[in-house]
Protein backbone atom coordinates (compact mmCIF):
# COMPACT_ATOMS: atom_id res chain seq x y z
CA UNK A 1 0.00 0.00 0.00
CA UNK A 2 1.92 3.21 -1.22
CA UNK A 3 -0.36 5.81 -0.21
CA UNK A 4 -2.88 5.71 2.41
CA UNK A 5 -6.12 4.73 1.18
CA UNK A 6 -9.40 5.91 3.14
CA UNK A 7 -11.81 3.14 4.47
CA UNK A 8 -15.23 2.89 2.37
CA UNK A 9 -18.21 4.89 3.56
CA UNK A 10 -19.97 2.00 4.11
CA UNK A 11 -17.59 0.76 7.07
CA UNK A 12 -17.07 4.19 8.30
CA UNK A 13 -20.67 5.33 8.58
CA UNK A 14 -21.46 1.97 10.58
CA UNK A 15 -19.01 2.62 13.25
CA UNK A 16 -20.34 4.54 16.53
CA UNK A 17 -17.98 6.43 18.19
CA UNK A 18 -14.57 4.63 18.38
CA UNK A 19 -16.12 0.86 18.12
CA UNK A 20 -13.86 -0.76 15.54
CA UNK A 21 -15.25 -2.82 12.48
CA UNK A 22 -13.15 -4.83 10.00
CA UNK A 23 -12.96 -3.23 6.32
CA UNK A 24 -11.11 -4.67 3.50
CA UNK A 25 -8.70 -2.05 1.89
CA UNK A 26 -6.64 -2.99 -1.47
CA UNK A 27 -7.09 -6.63 0.33
CA UNK A 28 -5.87 -6.35 3.26
CA UNK A 29 -8.09 -6.30 6.21
CA UNK A 30 -7.97 -4.20 9.02
CA UNK A 31 -9.71 -2.35 11.85
CA UNK A 32 -11.13 0.84 11.44
CA UNK A 33 -12.99 3.41 13.50
CA UNK A 34 -15.16 6.25 12.36
CA UNK A 35 -11.98 8.60 13.71
CA UNK A 36 -9.66 6.82 11.74
CA UNK A 37 -11.80 7.21 8.46
CA UNK A 38 -12.45 11.09 9.71
CA UNK A 39 -8.16 11.55 9.83
CA UNK A 40 -7.92 10.14 7.17
CA UNK A 41 -10.15 12.25 4.53
CA UNK A 42 -9.51 15.58 6.69
CA UNK A 43 -6.85 16.62 3.95
CA UNK A 44 -8.79 16.01 1.24
CA UNK A 45 -12.07 18.17 2.57
CA UNK A 46 -12.64 21.53 1.15
CA UNK A 47 -13.05 24.05 3.78
CA UNK A 48 -14.86 27.67 3.84
CA UNK A 49 -13.40 30.27 5.65
CA UNK A 50 -15.07 34.01 6.61
CA UNK A 51 -13.39 37.28 7.32
CA UNK A 52 -13.80 38.18 10.91
CA UNK A 53 -12.65 41.42 11.00
CA UNK A 54 -8.97 40.84 11.64
CA UNK A 55 -7.58 37.53 9.05
CA UNK A 56 -9.50 36.50 5.39
CA UNK A 57 -9.13 32.71 6.63
CA UNK A 58 -10.57 33.87 10.15
CA UNK A 59 -13.83 31.78 11.29
CA UNK A 60 -13.85 28.15 9.53
CA UNK A 61 -17.57 28.14 8.51
CA UNK A 62 -17.52 24.78 7.08
CA UNK A 63 -16.06 21.54 5.59
CA UNK A 64 -16.98 19.92 1.96
CA UNK A 65 -15.75 16.83 0.14
CA UNK A 66 -16.44 18.57 -3.03
CA UNK A 67 -15.91 22.14 -4.69
CA UNK A 68 -19.63 22.61 -5.37
CA UNK A 69 -20.88 22.14 -2.23
CA UNK A 70 -18.59 24.27 -0.85
CA UNK A 71 -19.32 26.90 -2.78
CA UNK A 72 -22.72 26.55 -2.71
CA UNK A 73 -22.34 26.69 1.58
CA UNK A 74 -20.38 30.24 0.58
CA UNK A 75 -22.89 31.50 -1.66
CA UNK A 76 -25.45 30.81 1.41
CA UNK A 77 -23.43 32.12 4.73
CA UNK A 78 -21.50 35.11 2.73
CA UNK A 79 -23.36 35.66 0.60
CA UNK A 80 -19.86 36.73 -2.14
CA UNK A 81 -20.39 38.23 -5.93
CA UNK A 82 -17.14 36.65 -7.44
CA UNK A 83 -15.20 34.38 -7.15
CA UNK A 84 -11.23 34.22 -8.36
CA UNK A 85 -9.13 30.94 -8.23
CA UNK A 86 -5.52 31.56 -6.94
CA UNK A 87 -2.47 30.74 -9.24
CA UNK A 88 0.34 31.99 -6.77
CA UNK A 89 3.18 30.03 -6.67
CA UNK A 90 3.04 29.50 -2.95
CA UNK A 91 0.10 27.61 -2.87
CA UNK A 92 0.85 25.47 -5.65
CA UNK A 93 4.25 24.57 -3.71
CA UNK A 94 2.05 23.44 -0.82
CA UNK A 95 -0.64 21.67 -3.20
CA UNK A 96 -3.12 23.88 -1.87
CA UNK A 97 -6.69 25.38 -4.11
CA UNK A 98 -7.37 28.31 -2.70
CA UNK A 99 -10.39 30.21 -4.38
CA UNK A 100 -10.92 33.97 -3.06
CA UNK A 101 -14.48 35.58 -2.46
CA UNK A 102 -15.48 38.83 -3.25
CA UNK A 103 -18.06 41.26 -2.47
CA UNK A 104 -19.03 43.40 -5.74
CA UNK A 105 -16.39 45.97 -5.16
CA UNK A 106 -13.34 43.29 -4.30
CA UNK A 107 -13.58 43.21 -0.88
CA UNK A 108 -12.46 40.42 0.08
CA UNK A 109 -15.35 38.25 2.54
CA UNK A 110 -13.21 34.66 2.82
CA UNK A 111 -12.19 31.83 1.41
CA UNK A 112 -12.34 28.39 0.02
CA UNK A 113 -9.28 26.14 0.58
CA UNK A 114 -8.34 21.90 -0.36
CA UNK A 115 -4.71 20.79 0.45
CA UNK A 116 -3.89 18.14 -1.36
CA UNK A 117 -2.52 15.01 -0.78
CA UNK A 118 1.01 14.12 -2.45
Amino acid sequence: MGKREAPCLSCASETKGLKQKNCKIAGRELKVTALAFILLNEENMWKVYKWNGHYIMGDLISKHSSEEAALKAAKKKINYSRTERSNLPSFKARKETVIWLDAKNGTPLGMIIKKSRG
